[in-house]
């Protein structure tokens, strides 16, 4: 009888270690959020060591709720599926677009996680007040530029016969300054990342860099958000992000990118 009790209690205690382990792993996965996100947006989503500043911030604001992410990156075509089929748990998206139609169930919306900003840039001899005034300039734009900028926009582009658009954002850089265009359409961080980069590599020169830019004030912001399938990750978000930007953590992101 004893060989026998101590074989019930040794699978008693097998039983235990093995719903523990199982209970670990539930939570382990119930705390990690799966994000679908674009392939490459320097400096705010850099695949090679999963950072960004839109990375880092969705990082730490759920971190500041007990939370870790994990990043997909993918071609934005792909998103919507992965998000319909359950493959991930949320993307991060232009706070405009109803990615929610796409899918075909219901998504809620974070507050915004930063405002992307698109400039006529140009040097100073130019002077671009409306997008009208693009017209008969040589402009180069990131792809699908005309699709996302508005029907003003579309017009322009339909008219000008020397814009096109071209994904290598980097080498919008270069054409401008060897004068091979006179206007890049542009993300001004976006463009201060490729610009530093050119710079650092020896594309640029110390004179091409002492050349100033004009930034072109002629569209407005645009505000960028996580949609997610579960409204708890939505709040999680939101909670977690006024609290890296009531500690300082969300402005240490954005200057750690200044420079780069």
């Amino acid at each position: 009888m004893k060989t026998c009790s101590c074989f019930m209690n040794g699978k008693t205690w097998f039983l235990f270690l093995l719903l523990s382990v199982m209970l670990l792993v539930n939570t382990a996965t119930a705390k990690n959020v799966k994000i679908a996100i674009g392939l490459v947006i320097p400096p705010y989503v850099i695949r090679q060591n999963n950072s960004g500043i839109e990375v880092d911030i969705i990082k730490e604001a759920f971190k500041a709720k007990g939370y870790a992410v994990t990043f997909l990156y993918v071609p934005n075509l792909r998103i919507s599926y992965m998000l319909k089929v359950g493959l991930v748990d949320g993307t991060v998206q232009n706070a405009s677009y109803n990615a929610a139609t796409e899918v075909g169930k219901v998504l809620y919306e974070t507050d915004t996680i930063i405002n992307y900003h698109n400039f006529a840039i140009t040097f100073e001899n130019y002077t671009i007040a409306t997008i009208d005034d693009l017209a008969d300039k040589r402009v180069i734009a990131f792809v699908n530029a005309k699709k996302y900028l508005g029907p003003v926009y579309k017009a322009m582009t339909d008219k000008n016969k020397t814009y096109y658009e071209k994904s290598e954002q980097n080498l919008h850089v270069v054409m401008l300054y060897n004068n091979r265009v006179d206007v890049v359409i542009s993300d001004k961080r976006i463009f201060m990342y490729w610009r530093n980069q050119a710079r650092n590599n020896g594309t640029l020169s110390s004179k091409d860099m002492e050349l100033p830019l004009k930034f072109n004030p002629i569209f407005s912001k645009a505000p960028r958000d996580c949609k997610f399938l579960d409204k708890g990750n939505r709040d999680n978000f939101n909670d977690g992000l006024k609290i890296i930007l009531d500690n300082g953590v969300y402005d240490a992101i954005i200057k750690k990118y200044q420079d780069l």
